[in-house]
């Protein structure tokens, strides 16, 4: 140490810039990801408690979907701590950890974008028979009940492309057995009747031939409402995916340059 020079050992410092921005990004991440993780835990709680205490009773767990919201959020939440005590703490190990993880899930996520470019079709098949699989155990599996009902109230739609579409389901099918549901479709279906009220019993006979259903059930297709709703959100959906992709890269870039700082004030010491 006695053969440094004192003038270089003095230029070598953190860049406090760098340092707290890299603090305010993280922060940034750990409301998203708290926003995320919310998502996932309301939905798990908004869900009928009987019908999970039915399928937990019956030992048939499946995999809830909206624990993938739960699961991203923790991951996120997780990432930007890292992210932020690293910063704080000047903690390269920590830094490390964060930036080798932000690499790792932007590659990700370019190649999902990739995938689903190149194979366009394949995942909207994909999706189309997920859906349709989810109407045929509507009333057996109550994760799916919850993502298609809520899909159908917020894009105001039925079935994917048509109401016609639910008779794939038994208790729905004009030639099923169920009485009560024979010829119908789900409450989620229905045209509100008034803001916040709900009439579950309107679906009851809208499959019937001839029956003047505009008036009580939506009569478009989910399909053509996302479509609609994707096409009148195009820029906006830009806006949000390269926000958050310079985001990810920015964040990336000064973890980097934060280790860079910390490890050539360290060498001077």
């Amino acid at each position: 140490m006695a053969g440094r020079n004192p003038r270089q050992r003095n230029t070598a410092h953190v860049s406090l810039c760098v340092k707290y921005t890299m603090v305010l990004v993280n922060v940034l991440f750990f409301f998203l990801g708290g926003a995320i993780f919310g998502f996932g835990i309301w939905g798990v709680y908004s869900k009928d408690v009987s019908a999970i205490t039915d399928v937990i009773e019956g030992g048939t767990i499946s995999v809830d979907p909206l624990w993938v919201f739960i699961v991203i959020g923790f991951i996120v939440i997780i990432l930007s701590t890292l992210g932020c005590i690293g910063s704080l703490r000047e903690n390269t190990t920590m830094l490390k950890m964060f930036r080798y993880s932000m690499i790792l899930i932007l590659i990700l996520e370019a190649t999902a974008a990739v995938l689903a470019y190149f194979y366009q079709d394949e995942v909207v098949g994909s999706i189309e028979t997920f859906v349709m699989n989810g109407m045929k155990n509507y009333q057996d599996d109550p994760d799916t009940q919850f993502i298609i009902d809520t899909i159908q109230e917020y894009l105001q739609c039925c079935g994917i492309n048509e109401p016609s579409d639910w008779e794939v389901n038994l208790y729905y099918n004009c030639s099923g057995v169920a009485r009560v549901t024979k010829c119908s479709v789900p409450f989620s279906c229905c045209v509100e009747e008034a803001e916040g009220v709900v009439n579950y019993q309107c679906g009851n006979l809208a499959l019937v031939p001839d029956t003047p259903d505009s008036q009580v059930i939506y009569t478009k297709g989910c399909k053509e409402a996302v479509i609609t709703w994707l096409t009148n959100n195009l820029v906006f959906l830009a806006v949000v995916v390269g926000s958050m992709t310079l985001f990810e890269i920015v964040a990336i870039g000064m973890a980097a340059s934060l280790i860079g700082d910390i490890e050539f004030v360290k060498a001077h010491w």
